[in-house]
């Protein structure tokens, strides 16, 4: 499963999900048990997840650099 994950996404992509490793850890532990296919749907939207966080992690700096400049 690592090295499904490891060929899957970028290095930058890896980092994003290396930021709360506590999750990654649960999440590589108990994916084991679900078939490949379901891997690589979790995969995906975990995927999906990175990218809600940073677009809202970016809307919130830029309210906050709008809030300081009014």
């Amino acid at each position: 499963m690592y090295l499904q994950y490891k060929n899957k996404y970028s290095q930058y992509e890896r980092d994003d999900f290396m930021n709360d490793e506590n999750i990654l850890n649960e999440i590589m532990i108990n994916v084991k048990q679900v078939p490949l296919e379901c891997q690589e749907r979790i995969l995906d939207i975990l995927k999906g997840m990175v990218f809600t966080k940073k677009c809202l992690t970016k809307y919130t700096t830029i309210a906050k650099e709008e809030d300081k400049n009014e």
